[in-house]
């Protein structure tokens, strides 16, 4: 089902929700399903307890499905400056590219809790524009729109906006300093390498220093923007602002 009925303005871009996600899970979770279904009817005989929990576990399942389907229904639109984005429970937020006065990538500080890996976020002045039904290519999109109109990234914190922000606990960045267990590394003596998928920061030449995944390090988009600004190749182990 298509959530907006108004025709779509001529030359307009529109995206539709990511359904990727949606028939992956489906795919991994129904042979499961009937795996534990055939487990539990193999085994006579069956009893009355056990027709409930089937009826639990395909109602979970059924549950699930909704839930991703719902997700999958949004769409964004770029209309020229205009854009106009809803999530697949409906909430529309619209706005225009020349009010933005900044942009982050998530997650902006360490949340062990809550692991959203490289949504865009928006802000007009100091309010933050919910666009979270925004997803591949659109996100891609938007952030080459903002890029090209040299959108600079938000800073949120004293801290940041002096250029110094935290990535772990005895880590942090400091202009063109790492702070790294209380030694001091010009940043443009680190490279970045991957092994094993995972990319890390390493010493130049020498040893590993940290790993640059999504679940241990906060402001991996200031952490890429501060390591370009020193020669430091990023490509695609961090969101680049």
């Amino acid at each position: 089902m298509r959530r907006r009925k108004d025709p779509i303005p001529p030359g307009a871009e529109i995206y539709w929700g990511d359904r990727a996600e949606f028939a992956a899970l489906i795919f991994l979770m129904l042979p499961m399903l009937m795996l534990v279904v055939g487990v539990m009817f193999s085994r006579p005989p069956i009893r009355s307890s056990d027709y409930w929990a089937i009826a639990l576990l395909f109602g979970m399942f059924l549950l699930l499905l909704l839930l991703f389907w719902h997700l999958s229904q949004g769409y964004t639109l770029i209309d020229g400056d205009r854009v106009e984005t809803r999530g697949g429970f409906g909430r529309l937020t619209a706005f225009r590219l020349s009010e933005l006065t900044g942009y982050r990538f998530s997650p902006l500080r360490h949340n062990p809790y809550i692991r959203q890996h490289n949504s865009l976020y928006l802000y007009r002045g100091q309010e933050r524009l919910v666009t979270d039904s925004i997803q591949p290519p659109a996100q891609k999109r938007l952030h080459d729109l903002l890029r090209e109109r040299g959108l600079q990234p938000q800073l949120l914190t004293p801290e940041e906006r002096a250029g110094t922000f935290r990535l772990r606990k005895n880590i942090r960045v400091e202009r063109d300093t790492l702070v790294f267990k209380g030694e001091r590394i010009p940043l443009s003596q680190t490279e970045i390498r991957t092994q094993f998928i995972t990319p890390a920061l390493y010493r130049r030449g020498g040893k590993q220093l940290f790993l640059l995944n999504v679940d241990s390090i906060a402001c991996r988009d200031l952490l890429a923007l501060a390591l370009e600004r020193n020669g430091v190749a990023v490509g695609d182990a961090l969101p680049r602002l």
